[in-house]
């Protein structure tokens, strides 16, 4: 190789390594741009302004800002949001039993809780809290949300509930009360050797109360089994991975997690020998089935493992991570989506 040949060869790595520096560091210069740009405006409505404005209540609009062109999921969580998230997956907490998003700027029931003063008051998945205690609730955030919903038991709360099916706006008063999360509050026989099994959320200990209940149903010799899924908006990822495992046989892919972040990008297995693999499964779901629940219908589908019943799943198919951040406040943020094992993404389109 002549000296001229490898020194074109050395410059044109070199430039390669040089452009693609250039290309990284325009790409990452560019957000510094834009926060320094967000600094600017800050200070100069924080001092320019005709009004004074509260430095916390500006901070707050900028994040809420930034979120707002997110999906409906992703939100800052103050210390007291963060402790009720917390409950929600184990534990109890003082409330209505209901699990709201905010969906196109409307407050949306996902499910109730059984048992609950929600559930008892009728509230259906899909139902829109327009008015709390005779407030405006249109445009309301996840967290507010849920510290006018709660608080202490006895107290009663007033809220104006916009259904699809009605002209009518309805008006309910509920009163707030201890909501115990039972993972399993109800298994036993419906008919000669068939089983049934309600799942009301995917709580940390999901898989060994459904594992008992199902080995002690079967001390009647089991011909079928009925997963009742209905009205259960999620929980826990891993438990949805374990629960799922308990009806498969051997390794088996469960889902897979696809994001922007490459360490989102993961594929979840089954680890464990599946509990009587060969059983006949029914699975019930309905419109207030989302998240875990239907990672759980998706893959016992997708392996044939058994049928699925009902109506069209919620179609939540977004995987949160809680980001803790300082003064005690957490950043849950949409990081992936779910894909059942034949690819199918569970995420309702424009959902």
């Amino acid at each position: 190789m002549s000296n001229n040949t490898r020194a074109s060869i050395i410059l044109g790595l070199a430039l390669v390594f040089l452009l693609a520096g250039g290309i990284y560091l325009t790409a990452r210069d560019v957000l510094v741009t834009r926060l320094s740009n967000l600094d600017q405006i800050a200070v100069n409505l924080s001092n320019r302004y005709v009004d004074r404005i509260d430095p916390e209540e500006l901070k707050e609009a900028g994040i809420q800002g930034m979120l707002s062109i997110l999906d409906p999921y992703s939100e800052l969580l103050e210390a007291k949001a963060y402790t009720g998230l917390l409950e929600e997956t184990s534990g109890e907490f003082q409330g209505l039993g209901i699990e709201i998003i905010v969906k196109d700027r409307l407050l949306t029931v996902v499910s109730t809780l059984e048992g609950t003063p929600a559930h008892r008051a009728g509230l259906l998945a899909g139902d829109k809290i327009i008015k709390i205690d005779g407030e405006n609730a249109i445009g309301i955030s996840s967290e507010e949300a849920v510290k006018k919903l709660r608080g202490e038991k006895g107290t009663k709360i007033r809220l104006t509930v916009s259904r699809p099916s009605s002209t009518i706006p309805l008006e309910l008063t509920l009163n707030r009360e201890v909501i115990e999360i039972k993972t399993v509050p109800y298994y036993g026989l419906i008919g000669k050797g068939i089983g049934y099994l309600r799942l009301k959320r995917f709580s940390e200990n999901a898989s060994l109360e459904v594992a008992s209940a199902v080995k002690e149903l079967n001390q009647s010799k089991l011909s079928g089994l009925i997963l009742d899924l209905r009205g259960n908006p999620g929980g826990l990822l891993s438990q949805a991975i374990e629960v799922a495992g308990l009806f498969l046989d051997g390794k088996k892919l469960i889902m897979e997690t696809r994001g922007q972040d490459v360490s989102q990008n993961q594929k979840f297995y089954s680890e464990r020998k599946g509990i009587l693999p060969d059983l006949p499964l029914a699975v019930l779901v309905d419109g207030g089935s989302a998240s875990a629940s239907e990672i759980v219908a998706g893959a016992i589908q997708d392996w044939d493992r058994g049928i699925i019943i009902g109506d069209t799943t919620f179609g939540k198919g977004m995987v949160q991570s809680v980001l803790e951040l300082d003064d005690g406040l957490a950043l849950k943020l949409t990081t992936a989506k779910y894909f059942t094992p034949s690819g199918r993404c569970l995420q309702k389109e424009n959902g």
